[in-house]
């Protein structure tokens, strides 16, 4: 009985550690930029579910890349031969804050766009 009981704990164990799926990043969506950062930071952002970024300005250049996961809340975006970039990345509820990694970078407001 105690045999049979170990032998399907962790058949459980390993059907639950196969089925679950990577979380989603709480970013992924459209975002447009808050009002009081407009003219200083990018004007829209787009993240999608399959690791792929784009982001410009009004009237100007879409720049578009991959990004992933380096560290807690940084992100590597990564443009191909045009080379990358490191970008910090905080959503909470309908509100993402943006850093990119150089020093003089300075944090940016996103709102959600809703659909």
């Amino acid at each position: 009985m105690k045999r049979t009981l170990i032998i399907l704990m962790s058949v459980l164990l390993f059907l639950g550690a196969c089925s679950s799926k990577p979380k989603e990043p709480p970013f992924v969506g459209d975002w447009e930029v808050a009002a009081s950062d407009k003219g200083r930071c990018h004007d829209f952002f787009s993240f999608y579910k399959d690791g792929t970024v784009s982001y410009s300005r009004t009237g100007g250049q879409t720049t578009t890349g991959t990004y992933k996961q380096v560290n807690g809340a940084t992100y590597r975006i990564d443009y191909g031969s045009a080379g990358s970039d490191t970008i910090e990345l905080k959503a909470e509820g309908n509100t993402l804050t943006t850093k990119f990694g150089n020093a003089d970078s300075k944090a940016c407001t996103y709102m959600k766009k809703q659909q």
